[in-house]
């Protein structure tokens, strides 16, 4: 599939569509009795591993027999992009479109047959951020367990619990039996907010995987890396 934004035919219909009213979500992910979830990987901050979550797991949720397209939205980085040049054709899918086209993108996916759609969200979304949180049945947000990034997090949540979205937190890039980990689970679990169970290590097995267009289960089938990226898959599926 093209990676080019400006000749994706997601792109191309995104921009016909006009006006999206959210009263529509329902209709416009189901097709013949089956229902496209989506589900967008969002901070508003850089280096909070969105691009790394959405790869990894969009691997581990076509493992369990869904057809799934990554939406790179991650402008000017389109990092998922990058990793699916890097994969060289194989599944999933990957199409780049700003945020302002999506549901376009949603639309056309729709119509041909995916099952889930996983948006690698931009941490300049600004004004979208809402309208991707709102065009998704569930917003998973990545947290480093560290005092920079738990502040900087508090953003992205107050937007979250404002508009009262599906949301799943889940702590990322976690040093080994480093007691900031649940120190930070403490935290995310006072935001009354859902924090998922299974955490995601600070692992090489994730960078090296994916300088390979691999995902961990790919490159190491039973290492740590994969188990616990299939863990966090149980919980954001469920």
């Amino acid at each position: 599939m093209k990676h080019d934004a400006d000749k994706s035919p997601y792109l191309k219909l995104g921009a016909k569509i006009g006006v999206f009213s959210y009263n529509m979500l329902s209709k416009l992910y189901e097709n013949k009795g089956r229902t496209m979830r989506v589900m967008s990987v969002m901070n508003l901050k850089g280096g909070s591993s969105k691009s790394t979550t959405v790869v990894h797991a969009s691997v581990e949720a076509g493992r369990r027999g869904l057809r799934v397209l990554i939406v790179d939205t991650d402008d000017p980085q389109y990092s998922a992009s990058m990793w699916a040049r890097a994969r060289g054709g194989e599944s999933p899918a990957v199409v780049t479109a700003p945020a302002s086209k999506l549901h376009g993108v949603l639309e056309k996916a729709r119509a041909d047959g995916f099952d889930l759609v996983l948006i690698d969200t931009s941490p300049r979304l600004g004004p979208n951020a809402v309208d991707v949180a709102k065009l998704s049945h569930r917003v998973i947000v990545p947290v480093k367990p560290d005092p920079f990034d738990l502040l900087a997090v508090q953003e992205t949540l107050e937007v979250l619990k404002r508009e009262q979205v599906n949301v799943l937190l889940f702590l990322s890039c976690c040093p080994p039996n480093a007691p900031e980990v649940a120190q930070t689970r403490s935290v995310l679990e006072a935001t009354g907010l859902p924090v998922a169970t299974a955490s995601v290590g600070l692992r090489r097995t994730f960078t090296r995987a994916v300088l390979m267009g691999k995902s961990a289960a790919e490159f190491e089938p039973k290492g740590k890396a994969a188990a616990e990226m299939a863990a966090l898959m149980d919980e954001v599926l469920a």
